[in-house]
């Protein structure tokens, strides 16, 4: 039974259909938001309507099944993200941690690359002439990362501290493929995401480090990891300490990706280890020559 509504804004009056009662749409008149009320007057036999009337009436019922199709694809497009929203934080998940072991790749790559020019790793850290660490392992191996690092190389002072006036100049120009892309404040605050563990045993050990010393096989001894939140800038001479590490997953490793963390071993192969391992196996992963009883898994 059709209806007559009367806009409130306009006051011009149209039939609509019953079914339309609750409804909003925009009158034919005044084109203003208004909504069918329930208790508008029915129109038992309305009278024959004249053209104008028949027009409106339509334009009127077209418009509310648009507005009607319109709630119902926008329902249907929010069931879906919301459905699908896990998948797609599973897919962006796993694209950052693949981005992330490529930097780490990279950077043991270019570790190799410095070991065959000078027959070692670089140090962990440079002494200078006031016997306090004045160049950090990552600032060494800057020639070896490729044309954008080797000009961040060609405006550091090897013969000033990291944190000479000249070298802070530098510190803005930090290489991406020293922080994780899984956390942007690392390349805002110019910190590194990379380090070595360094102490009796490991990798990067002594002056003399190098690959000949890994006993425990190269595809076994981890050479760089990840953390986050260390506070340490991609110049400064330090990384972690391996007599005060907790080798906890979640702790002090890792913490860009749920589940694990990325590192690189000595022959420069990315793996991820998961957060069920121990701090001692971890640990074990770490020594060069420790001759544990520990071994990577493939990814």
């Amino acid at each position: 039974m059709p209806i007559r509504f009367t806009c409130p804004h306009c006051e011009q009056q149209t039939l609509v259909e019953e079914r339309f009662v609750g409804l909003e749409g925009p009158c034919v008149n005044c084109g203003r938001t208004v909504v069918v009320p329930a208790d508008a007057p029915r129109v038992a036999e309305p009278a024959a309507e004249s053209a104008a009337e028949a027009s409106t009436r339509r334009w009127m019922r077209i418009s509310l099944y648009s507005i009607a199709g319109v709630a119902l694809v926008a329902s249907l497009v929010g069931l879906a993200a919301l459905v699908l929203q896990p998948a797609i934080a599973s897919v962006k998940a796993a694209g950052l941690r693949r981005r992330c072991a490529g930097n780490l790749a990279q950077l043991a790559l270019a570790i190799d690359a410095y070991e065959q020019n000078y027959g070692s790793y670089p140090p962990a850290f440079t002494l200078g002439s006031d016997g306090k660490p004045w160049h950090s392992w990552r600032v060494l191996i800057l020639p070896y990362l490729g044309p954008e690092a080797s000009q961040v190389y060609s405006q550091y002072d090897l013969s000033q501290p990291w944190d000479s006036p000249h070298n802070r100049r530098v510190i803005g120009s930090m290489p991406s493929v020293f922080a994780s892309p899984a956390d942007p404040s690392a390349e805002t605050k110019h910190e590194t995401s990379y380090f070595a563990v360094v102490g009796p045993g490991m990798a990067f050990s002594g002056a003399d480090a190098s690959s000949t010393k890994i006993t425990d096989g190269l595809d076994q001894t981890i050479l760089l990891v990840e953390a986050q939140d260390a506070g340490i800038v991609w110049t400064q001479p330090r990384d972690l300490d391996g007599l005060t590490l907790t080798y906890m997953i979640g702790v002090d490793l890792g913490g860009h990706h749920p589940g694990g963390m990325n590192v690189v071993t000595a022959d420069a192969q990315t793996h991820f280890l998961p957060d069920s391992l121990t701090p001692q196996e971890v640990r074990a992963l770490l020594t060069a020559s420790g001759g544990e009883n520990a071994s990577l898994a493939g990814d």
